[in-house]
């Protein structure tokens, strides 16, 4: 098998790798945000959070052109950049995402992909995990590989898009 990777500054067939910067709680960002009282404020300071990553993702949809996206998140909250940009994606897109007992935050941002248009068969929740870490999104462009009454690509999705792997 063969995959074809893209980076997200080039078209060079590079993988590349954007961090958040997750906590809150940090001295940088008490430094950086004294205060969150207005919208503005609270957006730059999500922009500072998101580390480039609010650009990123819209920016890998755009480039994906309606092929296939499948990933794994944590949490999906961010209804500023990434849920807009998966609500307006024209192609597939499937995910496999934290739920949990205690844990529920990405049903709201899942509830809206699905009445944007996005079929509920294509998120598949994750309940048997302490913290799932896999966060990742990957543009499926052909998967042709010979299985044994698979003749065609065609086949090949059409028996593949039925059977959703067990990610929980």
């Amino acid at each position: 098998m063969f995959a074809s990777i893209e980076g997200s500054k080039s078209n060079t067939g590079r993988l590349t790798s954007h961090f958040n910067r997750a906590v809150v709680s940090s001295q940088a960002f008490s430094k950086q945000f004294p205060e969150l009282k207005t919208v503005s404020q609270q957006k730059a300071a999500r922009a500072w959070l998101a580390n480039g990553l609010e650009q990123t993702v819209p920016r890998f949809l755009d480039r994906a052109a309606g092929k296939d996206i499948e990933g794994a998140i944590y949490h999906l909250t961010d209804d500023i950049w990434i849920i807009p940009s998966l609500r307006h994606y024209g192609g597939s897109v499937s995910l496999v995402y934290n739920h949990t007992t205690r844990d529920d935050g990405s049903d709201a941002a899942i509830e809206s992909l699905v009445a944007g248009g996005h079929p509920a068969s294509g998120f598949a929740q994750r309940t048997h995990a302490n913290i799932m870490h896999n966060k990742f999104l990957v543009r499926v462009t052909s998967m042709c590989l010979r299985y044994e009454n698979v003749r065609s690509c065609e086949q090949f999705h059409a028996v593949s898009s039925t059977r959703r792997p067990n990610w929980k």
